[in-house]
């Protein structure tokens, strides 16, 4: 509902005022942000089918694929499954078959339609809207096409490179904002961008605003930007200028890099517990209980923030990481009353710690009942 709200109708709207069919993007970004999410959910062979499903209605999702790197380096994903994407866009090709198309040409049919024109950009939010608009635009395409490509490419190589060097930091929330950084920052630069290439950073962004609201300031960037573009469609004189869009989404694109960088690069507690036997740990609150609570948005603000308390979740995560640095006992502590209960704040922990046991089958176990937990509570306060 959000993303057809927020960004499906305006471009419905853009088709409508130009007499033209509207194009399945919803159904493509949906599928890709569902494929997202079940990744996440550590559903690796559903997240794979859905990716393949969303390839087939637009070449797009293409730039959401450079999130499967992050996602196999926290093992949410399997490398076997990736098998399931092109076996799910074949799939989808059934009827295309059943019509009369050959193999050929539901394995080409996105190359063929790149070749069709040859422009810098196309009301994209690109780099290239600063390109003198006086010159004519097949000229600017072969003066400028392969630096572009290459700014492109170099992009998405230092994005990967980024996460590959910081693997063991990497967060929900890392492998959002660099999936975010690739569908906003690649075709910032890449040519022959038109301006729904960047539809899936406008829907991310604002689910990232979602999960952390200090973020709010990416969907207004991206967002707007898009909007910019599609004033661009609409009859008479263009309300603004192509190059304010680009501007925005250089902004956005610069403020995602930023604050990947921090992600992948703030100082880890566990650098200084590594080795520690017992270790008393916040699980504070279940971040769905917490958002549909009795709180007032400004508290829970805080508490989902950066400085706020660690959720369920993120104590599962950071007891995987203390774990396998040695850590045998781990107690958690400063429940929420409200947006917690203990048996809630144990079953999220010990489902973690029980996929770190069958990764590493060399680790001690650490599998018990909350029985034997209290008492090495209590063993511990003694």
């Amino acid at each position: 509902v959000i993303q057809v709200m927020y960004n499906g109708l305006p471009r419905w709207v853009w088709y409508l005022v130009n007499a033209r069919s509207p194009r399945p993007y919803p159904r493509f970004d949906s599928a890709s942000k569902t494929a997202l999410y079940m990744a996440l959910q550590k559903k690796s062979a559903r997240s794979m089918i859905l990716f393949g499903m969303a390839l087939s209605f637009k070449l797009q999702t293409v730039f959401f694929l450079p999130a499967l790197l992050p996602l196999w380096l926290r093992k949410d994903i399997k490398l076997r499954h990736l098998a399931l994407i092109p076996a799910a866009y074949l799939a989808m090709m059934i009827p295309a078959f059943w019509g009369g198309k050959s193999l050929h040409h539901a394995l080409t049919v996105y190359t063929a339609q790149v070749s069709t024109y040859n422009f810098m950009t196309v009301n994209g939010p690109s780099l290239y809207n600063f390109l003198p608009v006086s010159m004519d635009r097949g000229t600017l395409y072969t003066m400028f096409s392969g630096m572009a490509m290459a700014l492109g490419m170099a992009m998405l190589a230092i994005v990967c490179l980024m996460v590959c060097l910081h693997r063991e930091h990497i967060t929900r929330e890392g492998t959002l904002l660099t999936c975010l950084l690739v569908l906003g920052g690649v075709p910032f630069f890449l040519p022959k961008m038109h301006e729904r290439y960047t539809f899936g950073a406008d829907v991310l962004a604002l689910a990232i605003a979602a999960y952390n609201p200090k973020r709010v300031w990416l969907p207004l960037l991206f967002g707007l930007s898009s909007y910019i573009c599609y004033t661009a469609g609409l009859p008479g004189d263009a309300i603004f200028d192509l190059k304010w869009a680009t501007v925005f989404q250089g902004a956005a694109v610069a403020l995602t890099a930023a604050a990947l960088y921090r992600s992948l690069n703030e100082e880890k507690a566990e650098a200084a517990l590594a080795g520690v036997d017992t270790l008393v740990l916040e699980s504070n609150h279940d971040v769905e209980w917490l958002r549909s609570g009795p709180y007032p948005y400004s508290l829970k603000a805080r508490i989902l923030g950066d400085q706020g308390h660690l959720s369920n979740d993120a104590a599962a995560e950071f007891a995987a990481r203390m774990a396998q640095c040695g850590t045998r006992c781990i107690i958690l502590a400063h429940l929420s009353r409200e947006n917690n209960t203990p048996q809630r704040a144990w079953d999220t922990v010990q489902q973690r710690l029980n996929t770190v046991e069958a990764e590493e089958p060399g680790l001690p176990s650490l599998a018990g009942d909350q029985e034997q937990a209290r008492q090495a509570a209590q063993d511990f306060l003694d």
